[in-house]
């Protein structure tokens, strides 16, 4: 069976294809449309013209006439993710319907949809991981790059870093004032905004290096994700950098 994920947010898309014979596909698109009627035609024709061809096989009968047969596959969509800003939310919501529904109304099923937590989970990838942890650990279990050293180690550092300053602040807000807790607070908070720019910093080296983005990586768990007893070693990793 065919595997197909799709990571969609307000603006940008994931893409990840696993053939039977256990090729993969990746490829990611960013609009920059500002329009956001258009932004969504946009985004739900680019995933349509990259799987039409996947799931649907055209053979001609004869007399000019083509019979085009459904192909057995799966799409996995990610689940949105509810933030903290709302109208994102509600943008990204507007994506996943029209790309849903081309595909419902195109092929008379549903996509699977789960959440991108449990995905990473089911491969052994920590839920809470950053993205240039995800794209690591992507490109590590299904050999599709080399990582320097270098930046395995920022990465490694930058989590023991805050891993450390948070189980010190867990213990300093013990029996401490409220004035003090609302100081380590802030210290917590000031420790994560670092280690989140360090690790963006990381996953445009690795996305550089590799071509395999937080998005395609995002889009890879899913498909070795699901149905996890029927999916086969990859054996000839292609990676299509926008």
């Amino acid at each position: 069976m065919i595997k197909i994920g799709l990571d969609l947010a307000v603006r940008t898309v994931g893409l990840a294809i696993l053939y039977e014979d256990g090729t993969l596909f990746s490829d990611s698109f960013t609009s920059k449309e500002k329009d956001y009627l258009k932004l969504q035609i946009e985004m739900t024709d680019w995933v349509w013209e990259k799987i039409v061809k996947v799931i649907f096989t055209v053979e001609n009968v004869g007399d000019g006439i083509n019979k085009q047969t459904l192909n057995e596959h799966i799409l996995i969509i990610e689940d949105l993710y509810v933030g903290l800003d709302p109208a994102s939310s509600l943008d990204a919501a507007k994506v996943h319907g029209g790309v849903i529904d081309r595909y419902y109304n195109l092929t008379k099923q549903y996509p699977e949809v789960i959440g991108a937590m449990p995905a990473r989970t089911r491969i052994g990838i920590n839920p809470r991981a950053s993205k240039a942890e995800i794209q690591l650990a992507v490109i590590d279990k299904y050999n599709l790059g080399v990582i320097p050293n270098e930046i395995r180690g920022e990465i490694i550092r930058l989590r023991n870093i805050y891993e450390l300053l948070k189980e010190r602040v867990k213990e300093s807000r013990k029996n401490a004032s409220t004035i003090l807790k609302n100081r380590l607070s802030k210290e917590q908070a000031e420790g994560k905004r670092i280690m989140d720019n360090g690790f963006k910093r990381m996953a445009t080296q690795i996305k550089n290096l590799t071509g395999i983005d937080e998005h395609k990586a995002d889009a890879i768990v899913l498909v070795m994700g699901a149905h996890l007893n029927e999916t086969q070693n990859i054996k000839n990793p292609q990676n299509l950098v926008n």
